[in-house]
């Protein structure tokens, strides 16, 4: 019979390679049918992470000063602290001049504001506004806690300084937002209820001032004792009413200094009414006139968001990709 043919290693090579070839099945479809195409998924555009403001940002220093004046603000909780160990009726009496709940919401407000600032989530015309506000008001109220103490509580005299510094370096980063803004001011269209809110609140705020809050006293009355009482609300409602009058002819500077200066009235009315609940008086005997002024309070917070609704930029709640 033949003889085998010798095995080579390229042999062996070769028919390895063979076998390790994918088979292709075969198919049912008739020749010259064109394979079925693929299903094609529509793409969904996804946000776009970024600054929405439509105006400069402002400067970097002004998130070094809103943090630190944010910091120096929480020195007010310190000072009640000292205030309290002295006397305790000393220390809720102070609530109606500055209370540490008032300096804890502004620190906290003015710390997250500077943050959008930074990230461009907020035009620097409605970040002016707010900051003015605030370390304007706080800066008044610390200087009014300054005397308060030093007439009663002089060892806290010291600590209050340091909220008072925390105001004016809020004041000052508010100052840069402004010039920031200033080349670029924007009027926008606003309506009549933002001005009948802030008409109402400004007007309520101010009646609180001359309404009992506690059984025997109003805060024009305590002028004869304790002007210290009166300064800090009736500034705040002055700031309220300035940022009022500027809706019509800066809106967003307005919009942010009515929801600063809302806030700063509902809580510091608030600390009045924590004042004649538990010391000014007799305690527990607290009338409307605080009360009032909370809801003053918050009806210009109110007409400042309704306005900046109005005003804000058209593209700040969705931003999308190509």
């Amino acid at each position: 019979g033949p003889e085998p043919s010798p095995v080579t290693a390229a042999g062996v090579l070769s028919d390895a390679a063979s076998a390790a070839q994918p088979t292709t099945p075969a198919t049912s479809e008739p020749s010259g049918v064109p394979p079925s195409p693929m299903p094609q998924v529509a793409s969904i555009p996804t946000p776009v992470p970024g600054p929405v403001s439509d105006e400069p940002m402002p400067p970097a220093r002004v998130t070094w000063m809103g943090r630190v004046g944010a910091l120096g603000l929480l020195a007010v909780i310190p000072a009640s602290l000292v205030t309290f160990g002295e006397n305790s009726t000393t220390g809720w009496n102070a609530f109606a001049v500055f209370s540490p709940i008032e300096g804890f919401l502004a620190a906290v407000a003015v710390w997250l504001l500077i943050d959008l600032l930074r990230r461009g989530r907020v035009p620097a015309s409605v970040g002016a506004g707010a900051l003015l506000v605030i370390g304007a008001s706080e800066a008044v109220s610390a200087l009014g806690l300054a005397a308060f103490a030093g007439d009663w509580v002089p060892s806290a005299v010291p600590v209050v300084v340091v909220v008072v510094a925390g105001g004016l370096l809020t004041f000052a980063a508010g100052v840069d937002c402004l010039r920031t803004a200033l080349p670029t001011p924007k009027s926008g269209a606003i309506g009549i209820e933002p001005l009948a809110l802030g008409g109402a609140g400004v007007a309520a705020a101010f009646v609180g001032l001359f309404l009992n809050y506690d059984g025997e006293s109003s805060l024009v009355s305590e002028l004869e004792e304790i002007g210290e009482y009166f300064y800090s609300a009736a500034f705040a409602c002055l700031l309220a009413l300035g940022a009022l009058l500027a809706v019509r002819g800066w809106p967003r500077l307005a919009s942010g200094a009515l929801l600063a200066s809302g806030g700063v009235l509902a809580v510091h009315y608030l600390g009045i009414v924590l004042a004649s609940a538990s010391a000014i008086g007799e305690p527990g005997d607290t009338r409307a006139g605080a009360f009032i002024g909370i809801l003053g309070g918050l009806l210009v917070a109110a007409a400042g968001a309704y306005a900046y609704t109005a005003v804000r930029p058209k593209d700040d709640m969705h931003r999308f990709g190509a």
